[in-house]
């Protein structure tokens, strides 16, 4: 496991960010849908 990307985890760090940035690109868009189906129901 020595020198992923050449740097101490880094590009790995940066992998699991950009997933994270991205299911919340896709659960924020669920969310909002569900907002502008039903706003202020409950």
């Amino acid at each position: 496991m020595a020198g992923i990307d050449g740097f101490d985890g880094v590009g790995f760090i940066n992998k699991v960010l950009l997933l994270l940035f991205l299911l919340l690109l896709l659960f924020g868009s669920s969310n909002l849908e569900k907002l502008t189906d039903a706003p202020g129901e409950d």
